[in-house]
């Protein structure tokens, strides 16, 4: 006797879900990420200007405190001559400032000085806007100092060839403008003079020093040193 056999309910077909590759969907996550970290990196730098600069100034002598006002005095001019890299408000650049000097109560004078004290270092820089094509900047540094005699000067107390190191704090203002930007248009992007700025600048140097000679005492000191001058560059 044959069972009767009831038929059997056909199975459902079941959807086929689209599934995607982990390996592809990583390799997505990944390019998005590289796209907006190249969007991050890009749209400040272009929304920025940065480039290299060229400063150089002169002013009245220093005035020279602590043991060193004790020797020397402030006369004939003080100079610095700057180059340097901006990038957005900061920038840093190698500098070479100094002023004259003669020995306290000597007969030298502004025409003929006796010394130099020259110093060489880093500065680093901050800028702050203070309205079109004028800034304000703090900065602060680090440089090696030396005393030396200037031309036909006499040292009857052996006072040059001192050497040390110290730092040197200040600020100062700018104000520049650009000569060729009307060549900044679309048919001129391509100059390299569209972004040249030209502009003026007082600079205020406080500078600490501790300076030292073989077989004489050491010498501390402050000069603050005001100079005037002129910058050109991609950036002031």
């Amino acid at each position: 006797m044959n069972a009767h056999r009831r038929p059997s309910a056909p199975n459902p077909a079941k959807p086929r879900s689209r599934s995607v590759a982990p390996g592809l969907l990583s390799r997505g996550a990944m390019r998005m990420r590289f796209l907006l970290m190249v969007m991050l990196v890009a749209v400040p730098a272009a929304a920025h200007a940065d480039g290299y600069f060229f400063n150089e100034g002169l002013g009245p002598g220093a005035t020279v405190g602590g043991e060193m006002g004790q020797r020397f005095d402030g006369e004939g001019l003080s100079l610095r001559v700057s180059l340097g890299r901006r990038v957005n408000n900061w920038a840093v650049e190698g500098v070479l400032f100094g002023s004259n000097l003669n020995e306290e109560g000597s007969t030298g004078n502004f025409a003929q000085p006796q010394f130099m004290a020259l110093s060489y270092g880093v500065d680093f820089r901050y800028y702050i806007p203070l309205g079109p094509n004028l800034e304000a900047y703090a900065k602060a540094g680090l440089h090696g100092t030396s005393i030396t005699t200037t031309a036909l000067a006499d040292d009857p107390s052996g006072l040059a060839d001192y050497g040390g190191r110290g730092y040197d704090v200040g600020g100062g203002i700018s104000w520049f403008v650009r000569p060729f930007k009307a060549l900044g248009s679309s048919s001129f992007r391509f100059n390299p003079f569209a972004r040249l700025k030209v502009g003026l600048f007082a600079d205020l140097t406080m500078q600490t020093v501790r300076l030292n000679k073989d077989r004489a005492p050491s010498l501390d000191g402050d000069l603050r040193m005001w100079t005037f001058g002129f910058g050109i560059g991609s950036d002031l």
